[in-house]
């Protein structure tokens, strides 16, 4: 005997609002009179690993089909582990981001070929929470790309295949309000304006990370970015690159949400631009500081860009944070091609580093045979807190590479 089909609507609505999603779909299917009463599904999922009657193809586009047009769902989820036809997966996509007003959509397919998402799903209004998993691919966006709700984005092994028009980063140009909820990520390369914050930043199992961040200010000069979560959430980084000065910029303005990274032994500082900016990396004492076990420092162009070639910067004489500091290999480059201020550059690290093992030394421009080795001769001349330690001269347009001994 039904006991429940007597009851009142509102009543009926609560009971049914509290079944598994599967249950519920199931009811979607049987029951005419339980279907009407759903105007609003919180959480409808459908795996194809959990008991259905006939196929799983046709028991979603039949749950789907039985809905009335005003029904909404809140959660929808889809997870197969067998080759579907990716016509019918856009079929159902569309149905649910079009007519339903999901908040939060979590796909995991399985594919030889991997599943190209519909265009749809790049101009949702109303997705807050976004999960792809699977054999997943992204090439393309439209050109109107935008979700203006979504709060939380999952990655898992999603494949972005246009190495031209950057997929990834016009997602996440489309994506105003940036949650990095991705556990397992092991590389992580960022190129981005700071936005007004990160929602969640989980990046447990990170062991490189690339940040290219520039900071956002309003009309009036007030800055608009905060990068404290992000800062925060890398603090289990192996290797660190920080590929332009207006990083250090960003860093430097939320130097007090810098973490201690324990873990960080790889520490490299790029210049994007030594032609135009006049940069001094004065973060990099602080940044030291922060990391008690760095092995590898790798200061790529110019370690202070110079007024002028024989210019010293004040601030390498305020570096006693290298007298403790582990540094085992040292890479620095000369970008004049190895000047009295340069050199001098270099002795302030060759005078306090205690544990160097190997320093290696670039040079972008053309130098003779001379000019090497009265740079090696120099270099070995300096006063030299580690007993012990190779130079290794690079001359990065010749592709040389000379080796001497201290």
């Amino acid at each position: 005997m039904d006991r429940i089909s007597d009851l009142p609507d509102e009543l009926i609505r609560l009971i049914v609002s509290f079944l598994a999603a599967k249950d519920a779909a199931s009811l979607l299917v049987t029951s005419r009179r339980f279907r009407n009463l759903y105007t609003i599904i919180p959480d409808l999922a459908f795996d194809d690993t959990s008991k259905f009657q006939g196929t799983f193809t046709d028991f979603v586009s039949e749950a789907l089909a039985r809905l009335e047009t005003t029904t909404l769902i809140r959660r929808f989820s889809l997870k197969s582990e067998s080759d579907l036809d990716p016509d019918r997966i856009n079929h159902w996509l569309r149905d649910v981001l079009n007519h339903r007003g999901v908040m939060v959509l979590e796909m995991g397919i399985y594919g030889d070929n991997g599943y190209t998402l519909p265009l749809e799903i790049f101009t949702c209004k109303t997705l807050n929470k976004l999960k792809l998993g699977r054999e997943i691919v992204i090439s393309v966006l439209p050109q109107n790309a935008l979700l203006p709700s979504l709060e939380t984005l999952v990655f898992d092994s999603v494949r972005f295949c246009n190495p031209v028009d950057c997929a990834l980063k016009a997602f996440l140009s489309a994506c105003p309000y940036i949650s990095f909820d991705t556990p397992s990520l092991a590389y992580f390369d960022y190129c981005d304006v700071v936005p007004d914050g990160y929602t969640i930043v989980n990046f447990e199992s990170l062991v490189e990370a690339k940040l290219n961040l520039h900071l956002m200010a309003n009309d009036g000069d007030i800055l608009s970015s905060n990068a404290t979560n992000l800062i925060q959430g890398i603090k289990n980084v192996k290797i660190l690159q920080l590929s332009s000065p207006r990083t250090c910029e960003m860093l430097n303005v939320f130097r007090d949400a810098i973490p201690v990274f324990e873990k960080l032994h790889h520490l490299s500082m790029t210049h994007d631009n030594v032609l135009s900016i006049r940069f001094c990396w004065s973060l990099l004492p602080f940044l030291l500081n922060k990391a008690p076990n760095l092995k590898t420092l790798v200061i790529q162009d110019a370690l202070h860009f110079p007024k002028e070639p024989d210019y010293v910067c004040e601030c390498l004489s305020g570096y006693s944070c290298l007298l403790t500091c582990p540094i085992e290999v040292l890479e620095i480059t000369l970008w004049y091609g190895g000047t009295t201020g340069e050199l001098q550059q270099v002795k302030h690290f060759l005078a306090k580093l205690p544990r160097l093992e190997l320093l290696k030394v670039n040079t972008w421009r053309f130098i003779r045979n001379s000019e090497k080795l009265r740079i090696q001769t120099d270099i070995q001349m300096f006063p030299k807190a580690s007993p012990n330690f190779r130079v290794q001269l690079l001359c990065s347009m010749q592709y040389e590479e000379q080796l001497c001994s201290s």
